[in-house]
């Protein structure tokens, strides 16, 4: 991958995908199989952190979920950006 890909479920280095939330004290993993039946190969794993994520924090920026792919090395952004009261 060169240093501007985006890390899809294809290129996602596992078959078993966990993510995970320290202060939340959440998480879930799901197989690759599983997460392809309503995803597309191509999509960023940020999306599907965000489509994944049912937590009341998430777009709080005063006290945000930390939910996030603990299996990877680097760390990925955990959302996207969005303006203030947009969901």
């Amino acid at each position: 991958m060169s240093g501007n890909s985006t890390l899809t479920l294809r290129t996602y280095p596992s078959a078993l995908i966990r993510i995970d939330c320290p202060k939340c004290k959440r998480s879930a993993q799901y197989r690759r199989s599983a997460l392809q039946e309503r995803f597309s190969l191509d999509t960023p794993m940020v999306d599907i952190l965000e489509a994944l994520v049912s937590c009341e924090r998430w777009d709080d920026a005063s006290d945000p979920c930390r939910m996030h792919y603990p299996d990877l090395s680097h760390q990925l952004p955990t959302r996207k950006h969005r303006p203030t009261g947009t969901r």
